[in-house]
C-alpha cells in the first residue's frame, strides 16, 4: 500500500465515522512508536541495562515504551537523557517527580512498572530509577538488582521487608529472654520492644538482660552489626527501637552486601507522598534511624521482619 492508499483509506473511514478521536490517537502513536521507539529501545539496552531478560516475560523495555507513547512524552524524554541528570546529584530526601522534567503520570506510571526475574519482584523502583538517572543501570550480572556508580544499590518500595513475611523467632520459649519474663513475672507480648523495657525496669538484670537480648539478636538476625548495649537505656522504649531497628537494617545491609538503600513512598493511593524518598550510604544507617529519618514496624517475635515506614516528607532536616 503507498502513500496515497493509505491517504484514501483514512479519508474512507473519516467519512464513514469509524475515525474517532481515540482511533487516530492511535494512529498517530503509532507514527510516533516508529519513528522514536528505536532511539529509546538502544538507549534503554546499551545504556541502563534494561532488555527482554530484565523481566522473565521480555516486556520491561516496551512496558516503559508505551508509557512515554502513550502520555506524548517519547520527544522529552530523549531530549531529557541529553541532560545526563544523575541519581547522585539529587538531594538525600525528596520527591522524585521533582527532580525530571516529564509529566508527572508518565513519572507515576514508570515507578509503577515491574516484574519478574528469577521467580522475586523487581520494579517499583530499580526500572524508574535505571531509566531516568543516567548513574544508575540494572546489572547484568544479577538482574533485578541496580548498580549507582559501581556500587549495589538496594531499592525499596512502600510496605517492603528486609526479610521475610512473618517470620517467628525458633523456639522462644527456651531462649535466655523468655527465662527473664518468667522470672520477673512479665505479662507475655510478642512486642519485643515491651519485653525488653518491662525487664530492664527489674535491677537485677542487670547483668542477665544485656546477654539474653545478645542471644536473641545472634540468633534472629545472624549477619547483625554487634552494637554495644548499655543496661541504663533499656528501660527507653526508643533507645530500644533503634537498637532494635539497627540490627534488623544492619542484618540485611551485612548479608546482601548493600553499598546504599534508596527507600521511596511507591503508594498509588497517597498522591501527597507517592515518590517521596530517602537515599543514603550503608554507613550513614545508624544516624538515620536515631534521626528518626528511616524506620521500620515494630520488631516481634512472631514477626522479625516488619515493613519499612514510608520515607520522610520533603523538607525533613537531619
Amino acid at each position: 500500500m503507498d502513500l496515497s492508499e493509505l491517504i484514501n483509506f483514512l479519508q474512507q473511514l473519516e467519512t464513514e465515522g469509524y475515525l474517532t478521536n481515540d482511533v487516530k490517537h492511535t494512529i498517530k502513536n503509532i507514527g510516533i512508536k516508529t519513528k522514536y521507539g528505536p532511539a529509546v529501545l538502544e538507549h534503554l539496552n546499551n545504556n541502563c541495562y534494561i532488555d527482554n531478560n530484565t523481566f522473565e516475560d521480555g516486556s520491561a523495555p516496551n512496558q516503559i515504551l508505551n508509557i512515554l507513547v502513550d502520555n506524548g512524552d517519547i520527544e522529552n524524554y530523549l531530549k531529557y537523557i541529553q541532560n545526563r541528570i544523575t541519581l547522585s546529584s539529587l538531594p538525600d530526601i525528596g520527591n522524585l517527580y521533582e527532580c525530571c522534567n516529564m509529566n508527572k503520570v508518565t513519572l507515576q506510571k514508570l515507578l509503577q512498572v515491574e516484574g519478574k526475574e528469577g521467580g522475586r519482584g523487581v520494579g517499583k523502583g530499580e526500572i524508574y530509577l535505571a531509566t531516568l538517572f543516567q548513574d544508575v543501570t540494572m546489572r547484568p550480572e544479577a538482574k533485578g538488582d541496580l548498580s549507582w556508580n559501581g556500587m549495589y544499590l538496594e531499592v525499596k518500595g512502600s510496605d517492603a521487608r528486609l526479610g521475610d513475611r512473618d517470620r517467628e523467632y525458633t523456639n522462644f520459649e527456651e531462649s535466655k529472654l523468655n527465662k527473664l519474663v518468667i522470672a520477673c513475672q512479665i505479662e507475655m507480648s510478642y512486642d519485643l520492644i515491651h519485653i525488653i523495657t518491662s525487664i530492664a525496669n527489674h535491677s537485677d538484670t542487670q547483668e542477665s538482660l544485656p546477654i539474653a537480648i545478645q542471644e536473641f539478636c545472634d540468633m534472629a538476625y545472624p549477619y547483625a552489626t554487634k552494637y554495644d548495649i548499655h543496661f541504663k537505656y533499656l528501660s527507653d522504649s526508643t533507645w530500644v527501637r533503634n537498637y532494635l531497628t539497627k540490627i534488623y537494617f544492619s542484618n540485611y545491609i551485612n548479608k546482601e552486601k548493600v553499598d546504599a538503600m534508596i527507600f521511596i513512598n511507591t503508594k498509588r493511593n497517597s498522591p501527597n507522598v507517592n515518590g517521596n524518598y530517602i537515599k543514603f550510604k550503608y554507613n550513614e544507617m545508624d544516624r538515620l534511624v536515631d534521626y528518626k529519618a528511616i524506620a521500620c514496624g515494630k520488631i516481634k517475635i512472631n514477626d522479625l521482619d516488619p515493613n519499612l515506614l514510608s520515607p520522610p516528607k520533603k523538607g525533613f532536616c537531619l
